[in-house]
């Protein structure tokens, strides 16, 4: 993909984004062809592009992301390599989205046990600064 294109689906991603924040029924539109399309950009090389793409899949897990679109697409497992990514803000939203899939539904734990996700989270609570260490504790409150 050239320079201009990634441009292109950086602001349609950034704009998709900040209308599902504001209008949670814009999430109606994540179909699981767009979804899937979407969580195949987490492991895209430019920051931007994945970054919006994991906030856009932030807000439509907190519209209940069925347990089999989330194991089947394999974002489960994206999620759980974000959360060792090298910038704060990725693993920050990576948490987040994480917390959201645990309140909705407890079928997820052992997937957080089996991928080390509360060792992850232990260790990265001794790392960061003190403004990301909430949206990771409230990972812990759905177990």
């Amino acid at each position: 993909m050239n320079e201009q294109n990634e441009g292109i689906l950086e602001d349609a991603l950034f704009s998709f984004f900040k209308i599902s924040e504001k209008n949670y029924s814009m999430n109606l539109f994540l179909d699981s062809q767009l979804l899937g399309r979407i969580i195949s950009l987490l492991d895209y090389q430019n920051f931007k592009i994945s970054y919006f793409a994991l906030k856009n899949i932030g807000n439509s897990s907190t519209q209940k992301l069925s347990p089999d679109s989330v194991i089947n697409t394999g974002l489960f497992l994206k999620l759980t390599r974000l959360i060792d990514y090298n910038k704060e803000s990725m693993r920050k939203e990576a948490y987040w989205t994480l917390s959201n899939l645990a309140a909705d539904s407890s079928i997820y734990f052992s997937h957080f046990i089996s991928a080390n996700v509360f060792e992850k989270l232990r260790n990265t609570l001794k790392m960061i600064q003190n403004y990301c260490k909430r949206s990771h504790l409230s990972i812990l409150q759905y177990f």
